[in-house]
C-alpha cells in the first residue's frame, strides 16, 4: 500500500512537471510503443546503453520523451565523434 501511495505522488508529481517535460511515459509498454522496440530490447539498452529510464517502488519503469530524445541525440553525437577519429 505504501509503494502505492508513493507511486501515484512520484506520477503526479512528474505529470505536473510534463507541462515543461513533455510527456511522461509510465510503463515498459508505454516506452517500447514510444521506442518501437521490444522489452527485451528495452532492459538490454538500459543495461548496456544507460537508457534514460528508471523504476518505480511499485516495479513499473517511468521515463520522459525529453529524457529519451536527449538520449538519443547525445548518443548519436558520441558515436559520430567516435567514428570520425
Amino acid at each position: 500500500r505504501d509503494h502505492e501511495e508513493e507511486t501515484r505522488a512520484i506520477v503526479e508529481a512528474l505529470q505536473n512537471l510534463s507541462r515543461w517535460d513533455r510527456t511522461i511515459l509510465y510503463g515498459a509498454k508505454d516506452v517500447c510503443a514510444y521506442m518501437g522496440f521490444s522489452e527485451f530490447t528495452l532492459r538490454a539498452w538500459y543495461k548496456k546503453h544507460a537508457f534514460p529510464i528508471a523504476k518505480m517502488p511499485n516495479g513499473n519503469w517511468i521515463t520522459s520523451t525529453q529524457l529519451i530524445d536527449d538520449w538519443i541525440v547525445a548518443r548519436n553525437l558520441y558515436l559520430a565523434q567516435k567514428l570520425a577519429k
